[in-house]
């Protein structure tokens, strides 16, 4: 599980917790960061690694490449997981499908401008 932030110390927790205890691994990339992200991250029990910002795409597959493992899934701060899609991760990894599959998607609902967007 991957997170790239800056500045993000406000949405940091809710979006950790919502990993927090069926992820392998959390991995925090910070980039710039002046507040207490990197506080807030060890304490949730992630593991943090500062990196240049190299543009959207660049910095995430920089991130991307800090983890030990085939799949991993990336969220940006201010994002959490559901716990109905926990249990849909969850089964994935426990089936053979993601030995089968190189990739997965799911949909999202987002949250823009007082209204959801799905």
């Amino acid at each position: 599980m991957v997170i790239v932030a800056r500045n993000e110390e406000r949405n940091l927790p809710r979006c950790l917790a919502s990993v927090r205890g069926w992820t392998d691994e959390i991995i925090v990339a910070l980039n710039g960061t002046t507040d207490g992200s990197e506080t807030v991250s060890l304490a949730a029990g992630a593991t943090v690694r500062h990196l240049p910002w190299r543009g959207y795409r660049d910095t995430k597959n920089n991130a991307l490449a800090l983890a030990r493992n085939n799949w991993i899934l990336s969220l940006d701060a201010d994002e959490e997981v559901s716990p109905a899609l926990q249990r849909e991760i969850t089964a994935f990894l426990a089936g053979d499908a993601h030995e089968r599959f190189s990739g997965a998607r799911f949909p999202r609902k987002v949250w823009f401008i007082d209204r959801w967007i799905t």
